[in-house]
């Protein structure tokens, strides 16, 4: 559509792969503080529920000792009865959840019109450039401004006059990730705990990410202002090419033929890279590489977001393929590597999201989405929205699973952690057994604590334990016979039953 000399390109944006994109004012959620975790099932705390139910004191000490888990779980309640809701997540939960960006009036998530723009970026300069593989630094080691070549200054860039806007969805979900890597320039593999190996697992060295819904649909637009362009050209206060000129004017569609030719490359170049490394899992991640390629001749997709990459990021123009060459190793000791090509930095490791386990695993290259115009987007509209009911039917049926797991794990731990009678006639007066007892009381620094042992269930013992233990709980404490055989002693640092 033109007017009054802009030239404004609408339609839809559909989520392919799992896509992020953080922000510095963007809150990560914290284990402990924001949620707590039940095997696989994730628990969002509820302040209010908190402080209601322990009183802010002790609800802020909790938080100062970064013992808040601790306490929720010692009430013997459900992780349930103090949260808003819960989700499911794949694999290992870490430390924190990496949140994405909202619109700070309605709390969606987004992808900024800023990002979209600097995928389209990378794209056009492709278009502009030829394809050409450039050099990162020039013959005297020196690193390129390689865009100014083509878009000039900052005040000379065209780019100023292409607008676009930020694109909100109704939904976000949540979503793991691992990171694939080389071992070396033959063989890839996962990275575990700072090393990498062949095998992949769900576990360790894991990122968990709040993502755009799969198969989200938003609306973009963007505008070109022409006008303003065609003024800026003639009076040499911007500097860009016919080929360039002709693709913001965007005759023949010439938009969205580029970015399905540069992706079409992008994504080959992205399976031989898979095909020639490999590791454990490869063929999932080929499986989607395949996917996202026929999906890209209906409609053209581009990627956006963490894990876009270090190809996607460059335009895709400084090495003729996505393999290389050499590992080198960087750093003040050598402890770091850093994939090489013909004597330049490439890219050696992707971020990949997982969801699943088994054989229900699917392994996803980050950030793809697809641009809709309005015809595409009704020849498709019954099929996305099929795929978003079985996606929800999934990923509820996978929450239940999750749950009864996670609360099959929790009435095992809740079954070690109830108390075990011990016959008296287990104990000794010359060595030391374990015993349970339960807290009835505290005398300063001491514990007072009820034996589990025979004919002793009425006897009261103290034992050191400085930071105290709430009435009730269940240990674990040393114990001899003394008094012929009427009485223990107890020694040692009680030990939490089932911790």
């Amino acid at each position: 559509m033109n007017d009054l000399g802009k030239n404004t390109i609408k339609g839809k944006l559909r989520i392919l792969t799992p896509v992020h994109i953080g922000g510095a004012q963007e809150k990560h959620l914290q284990k402990g503080l924001d949620y707590i975790t039940n095997g696989s099932v994730v628990y969002f705390l509820d302040e209010k529920k908190l402080i209601s139910h322990f009183g802010i004191d002790k609800y802020s000490n909790a938080l100062a000792t970064n013992s808040l888990e601790k306490l929720i779980k010692d009430t013997g309640n459900k992780p349930g009865f103090f949260c808003t809701h819960n989700i499911s997540i794949s694999g290992e939960i870490g430390a924190d959840i990496k949140m994405n960006i909202k619109n700070t009036l309605t709390g969606k998530p987004i992808i900024p019109g800023s990002s979209l723009k600097g995928a389209l970026r990378s794209v056009i300069y492709n278009y502009a450039s030829n394809g050409e593989v450039i050099p990162e630094k020039d013959e005297r080691g020196r690193h390129r401004n390689m865009e100014q070549k083509y878009f000039g200054k900052i005040d000379e860039d065209p780019f100023r006059y292409l607008i676009v806007n930020d694109i909100e969805f109704s939904n976000s979900a949540y979503v793991n990730t691992k990171t694939f890597n080389l071992l070396s320039i033959q063989k890839g593999g996962w990275k575990q705990s700072g090393k990498s190996t062949e095998q992949f697992s769900s576990q360790g060295f894991t990122f968990p990410l709040e993502i755009i819904e799969l198969d989200a649909i938003g609306d973009y637009e963007i505008v070109i202002n022409n006008k303003a362009l065609e003024t800026s050209i003639r009076n040499n206060k911007v500097k860009i090419s016919e080929k360039t000129k002709s693709l913001f004017e965007n005759k023949e569609n010439i938009f969205f033929k580029i970015i399905q030719s540069y992706s079409q490359k992008y994504l080959e170049s992205e399976r031989a890279f898979f095909q020639r490394y490999q590791g454990e899992k490869y063929e999932l991640i080929l499986v989607e590489i395949d996917r996202l390629l026929q999906l890209n001749e209906k409609s053209p997709i581009l990627r956006v977001g963490l894990g876009s990459g270090f190809h996607a990021m460059t335009g895709d123009t400084l090495h003729p393929s996505h393999l290389i060459d050499e590992i080198a190793r960087i750093g003040r000791n050598g402890d770091k590597t850093r994939g090489k090509n013909r004597g330049e930095d490439s890219a050696k490791s992707r971020k990949i999201a997982f969801i699943g386990e088994g054989d229900t695993l699917q392994l996803f290259p980050m950030g793809f989405v697809q641009l809709l115009d309005e015809n595409a987007y009704k020849a498709i509209q019954a099929e996305i929205e099929k795929e978003q009911v079985e996606r929800a039917g999934q990923a509820a049926s996978i929450l239940e699973q999750n749950k009864k797991q996670a609360d099959e794990e929790q009435r095992r731990k809740d079954e070690l952690k109830k108390p075990q009678m011990t016959l008296i006639s287990a104990l000794s007066k010359n060595r030391s057994r374990s015993i349970d007892a339960e807290v009835i009381g505290l005398n300063g620094t001491q514990l007072i604590l009820k034996p589990f042992v025979e004919k002793m269930e009425s006897h009261k013992y103290e034992i050191r334990y400085a930071a105290g233990l709430p009435m009730g709980t269940i240990v674990q404490v040393e114990a001899i016979l003394i008094a012929n055989n009427s009485k223990l002693q107890l020694s040692g640092s009680p030990k939490i039953k089932g911790i």
